[in-house]
């Protein structure tokens, strides 16, 4: 895929919704300025994203209209199948020429996260667009180092090991999952999310 297709792809997954078997990837708008706020400032959040700094309405809003002169990025609510806003994932920093991109903004609220697999399919959503849609050679990813249950579903998605870094004077993961690694592991995780979404 060619540096104008991608862009063009990019553009255009930014006006789609992406249905999951539990989830939907809806595109973030300054429509969920305010659910984005809600649970960004929650105190775990906060900490999970080493935000120091409570996000309100109007920053949000400012923030999306940035968001809207990018051509690198994609940014989504994650949704329940009743369309109710449980979260947020997003690819960013998306090379033109495919080499690589970056998996940030992914957080799903921890009063429904034991409902059903959301936090799963939403990555897998999110990593089957940038593998196969985007046809991106790796995705990068940095997780505070702490943060066990994001580690832990890297790891069974094929993530290296990697190594520690410092943002902001806090140690994170930064590691990188190859697309042949996604694909062979994905399987495992589809057969759960299939598994919830019949029950």
């Amino acid at each position: 895929m060619d540096c104008r297709k991608r862009k063009s792809k990019i553009l255009e997954l930014r006006k789609k919704d992406i249905i999951g078997k539990c989830v939907i990837l809806r595109p973030a708008t300054s429509r969920y300025a305010k659910d984005i706020m809600n649970i960004r400032n929650k105190p775990k959040n906060m900490y999970m994203f080493n935000q120091d700094y409570l996000i309100t309405v109007e920053s949000q809003t400012k923030w999306f209209n940035e968001y809207e002169k990018t051509t690198d990025d994609i940014y989504w609510c994650v949704l329940d199948k009743n369309e109710q806003f449980i979260g947020t994932i997003r690819l960013y920093g998306i090379d033109e020429n495919g080499e690589y991109c970056e998996e940030g903004s992914y957080v799903i609220d921890e009063e429904v996260a034991n409902e059903a697999p959301y936090a799963v399919e939403a990555k897998m959503l999110a990593l089957d667009v940038a593998f196969d849609t985007l046809q991106i050679k790796k995705m990068i990813n940095d997780n505070r180092k702490d943060n066990n249950i994001m580690n832990n579903i890297d790891n069974q998605l094929g993530f290296d090991k990697g190594y520690v870094i410092k943002i902001r004077g806090v140690d994170y993961l930064h590691r990188i999952l190859l697309a042949d690694n996604y694909c062979n592991n994905r399987d495992k995780f589809s057969k759960l999310v299939e598994y919830w979404s019949e029950r």
